[in-house]
């Protein structure tokens, strides 16, 4: 299933085991305009989820919330 998971800092990132407990293997994510805080977008399985959701202060959205995004210019 496709979800953001949200690390708090790139520390918290790095800490993860790569592969995942299903072997899927993981890349760089994005950061934030805040650079502090950093996103993964993949096809998840379930078993992953549950291991993010144990990580401190990391979390698993549908959306990237609203301020990750750079203000229009107009």
């Amino acid at each position: 299933m496709t979800k953001i998971i949200i690390f708090p800092n790139i520390e918290s990132f790095q800490s993860c085991q790569n592969p995942l407990p299903s072997g899927q293997i993981f890349c760089n994510p994005v950061p934030a305009n805040d650079g502090i805080r950093y996103a993964m977008c993949m096809d998840w399985v379930q078993m992953d989820l549950d291991y993010f959701a144990t990580l401190e202060g990391v979390i698993i959205v549908d959306t990237l919330p609203a301020d990750w995004y750079y203000p229009e210019e107009g």
